[in-house]
């Protein structure tokens, strides 16, 4: 918002485990496996690029000299993109697109403990409503916000939220159900 829509920014945060994994290929077995790959991602500059980006060079490679870093867009159109070409190695994906990558043949790499653990003091859900709409609605936002998490969790609304994930998402029942569990 700052950066390409010229807009002050005031961000909204909560924390939650990430629940973030570095998803591979089926014929990638470990992370060197994705050099000379392409690791797919939304933007270069997002925490899902960052946060991917770390985990590979934690792992001894380097953005632009061991595989090519790829804009693609969200989380759907990563997954969408690894499915389409091989060279497409590897995502930072969260639920319910891993597990349904997981439910296509890919794998996690890099499980819930990796990214969790470099990002543990981080903020991992936010809202980021711009400034001049902050001004005007912040109890509003903020109280949606809350609002909408509360009755995420309440398990009373358990069927509906499943059914939310299934139908807004474009998930199978089961990959919803899995990841409302999580």
């Amino acid at each position: 918002m700052v950066e390409l829509g010229k807009q002050d920014a005031v961000i909204v945060t909560g924390g939650d485990t990430g629940m973030n994994e570095l998803i591979v290929r089926p014929e990638i077995q470990s992370v060197a496996d994705i050099r000379g790959k392409t690791l797919v991602v939304d933007a270069p500059n997002t925490a899902y690029a960052l946060l991917a980006k770390k985990v590979l060079r934690n792992a001894g490679l380097i953005d632009g000299r061991d595989y090519v870093l790829k804009p693609v867009g969200g989380t759907p159109q990563r997954l969408e993109a690894m499915e389409k070409s091989s060279d497409n190695a590897a995502a930072m994906l969260n639920p319910p697109f891993s597990f349904a990558a997981k439910d296509k043949g890919m794998k996690s790499l890099g499980a819930r403990s990796i990214s969790s653990g470099l990002i543990r003091r981080g903020a991992r859900s936010s809202c980021a409503p711009g400034r001049g709409r902050t001004r005007r609605c912040s109890s509003a936002t903020i109280a949606a916000y809350i609002e909408s998490v509360r009755m995420t969790m309440d398990p009373a609304n358990r069927s509906q939220v499943v059914s939310l994930i299934a139908t807004r998402l474009k998930q199978d029942a089961k990959v919803a159900e899995r990841t409302y569990q999580a």
